[in-house]
């Protein structure tokens, strides 16, 4: 049985600095939270974005971490795999990411369909208000995940993603020439795309695993390549 001793605590207490120190952040913080709710009058907007100001920043710097972490990690960790378990990996990360957000959108349907949320607007002006807000069908959701597994541009996928817009045709029926729209139909709008703000992560992983699967078969190349993205890691 090991004896505890003052080296042996420094060298436990030293192995387990980043253990200890996130342990007592996280109490630290709830103990703040705890004192700052005690506060009598209420906080006001400018007052809550002193208090969480440091914790923003954190937060920004981990988002900044996520894109040049992953890309690097998936084209090495596929790219040094034998060339049967990469197809094996980069479909089951793929096929993953695809089925939870086929799950999602599901849900979302089942969800609308049955509870509704929102109010009726009856008013011509809540009508317009209600068309200005983004609708989109099923198949458009399904179709726009397959449009941001392949991006026209990877360096637009790090900032952007792609979306089906449908446009509100207005309160009346009419025929534009080329088909009826019809408000109450939303395979009637009239369709079109954008690109949003946000990082395109299906596109990105996907185009990790297609060139982590081209170096594992450049066989004798491929340790060097897969040592250069190790380099980012």
């Amino acid at each position: 049985m090991a004896k505890f001793t003052k080296d042996n605590v420094k060298s436990c207490m030293k192995s387990s600095a980043l253990t200890l120190a996130t342990l007592l952040g996280v109490i630290g913080g709830v103990v703040f939270g705890l004192l700052l709710r005690q506060r009598e009058e209420k906080w006001t907007e400018r007052e809550v974005i002193y208090v969480s100001y440091v914790g923003k920043l954190f937060l920004r710097m981990l988002k900044a971490l996520i894109l040049p972490l992953i890309v690097p990690s998936l084209i090495a960790a596929v790219g040094s795999l034998d060339m049967s378990l990469s197809g094996k990996v980069g479909g089951r990360a793929v096929g993953y990411y695809m089925s939870t957000t086929v799950l999602a959108v599901i849900l979302g349907i089942i969800l609308v369909t049955s509870i509704h949320p929102g109010t009726p607007k009856e008013a011509e002006n809540d009508i317009k208000k209600v068309g200005e807000s983004r609708n989109v069908t099923a198949a458009d959701t399904l179709m726009d995940l397959a449009r941001n597994m392949v991006p026209p541009n990877l360096i637009q996928a790090t900032i952007m993603q792609y979306r089906t817009v449908l446009t509100y045709p207005g309160v009346e029926k009419y025929n534009d020439g080329k088909q009826v729209r019809d408000p109450n139909d939303l395979y009637t709008w009239k369709i079109s795309g954008e690109f949003t703000n946000g990082t395109n992560i299906l596109g990105l992983v996907f185009f990790a695993v297609i060139l982590g699967i081209t170096l594992a078969q450049m066989e004798e190349k491929r340790e060097a390549a897969a040592g250069l993205f190790q380099v980012f890691i």
